[in-house]
């Protein structure tokens, strides 16, 4: 009981204050990173949790990523969230899950 009233932060310490490069931090320095795994998508595609991380974060846009993917940075979708039409300068916002719902 002691143990369980004691919180998790005897155990595992205090708790990351810099999210993204604890992020950073598992995906690419692990002992997980290098090791290959199956995706649910792209038709079973071998990755690295390194390898994907890099793809969403700091993409190299001359490179063809495993299963044949490009990518692309996230700027562009975060510009587009907020882009205009040029035709009537309608704003095209939408959703986080109607822009998702485009791409799966």
């Amino acid at each position: 009981m002691d143990t369980f009233l004691g919180g998790v932060t005897k155990h595992v310490g205090l708790l990351a204050t810099y999210l993204m490069a604890g992020v950073e931090n598992n995906f690419c320095h692990s002992n997980q990173a290098h090791v290959k795994m199956k995706t649910s998508n792209y038709r079973g595609t071998e990755i690295m949790a390194l390898q994907e991380f890099k793809f969403v974060v700091k993409p190299d846009l001359a490179k063809e990523y495993p299963g044949g993917r490009r990518a692309t940075k996230l700027d562009v979708y975060l510009l587009a969230v907020g882009a205009t039409r040029q035709d009537n300068g309608k704003r095209l916002d939408k959703t986080l899950a109607e822009i998702a719902g485009r791409f799966s």
